[in-house]
């Protein structure tokens, strides 16, 4: 039994160094308990904000208004592709007009222009 009890001492010992080396454990802090009862949801007009120190964080909303909500998300974010569409149509339906090579020259002229606007605002600093 001496042995064996020396010998795991050993071991301790030889690990030691290493552990010096590991950051100091950060004193642990209980978790904080949030007690929502069901009937808490189920009655709820309006949905349930938690917060942690006073900042909202989560919010708990009964299914149905969480489908309503997601749906509109949905509606919402089709309307901005499709505005967007409408608006690429119109740009490409004003530059028909204008061969490449005169596109190509208005870029190149606006990347100049803003060039040279970053860099006098990089000379008055």
């Amino acid at each position: 039994m001496e042995t064996k009890r020396t010998r795991s001492r050993q071991i301790k010992e030889a690990k030691a160094p290493y552990r010096v080396k590991r950051k100091a454990a950060s004193p642990k802090r209980s978790p904080r308990k949030i007690t929502l009862k069901w009937t808490d949801v189920e009655g709820a007009t309006e949905p349930i904000v938690l917060k942690k120190d006073g900042e909202p964080v989560a919010v708990v909303v009964k299914y149905e208004d969480y489908r309503r909500l997601d749906a509109a998300r949905a509606g919402h974010r089709q309307q901005t592709w499709r505005e967007l569409e409408e608006m690429l149509a119109k740009v490409h339906s004003r530059t028909q007009d204008f061969s490449a090579e005169e596109v190509e020259a208005d870029i190149a002229a606006a990347r100049q222009e803003v060039r040279q606007q970053h860099h006098a605002l990089r000379g008055r600093r």
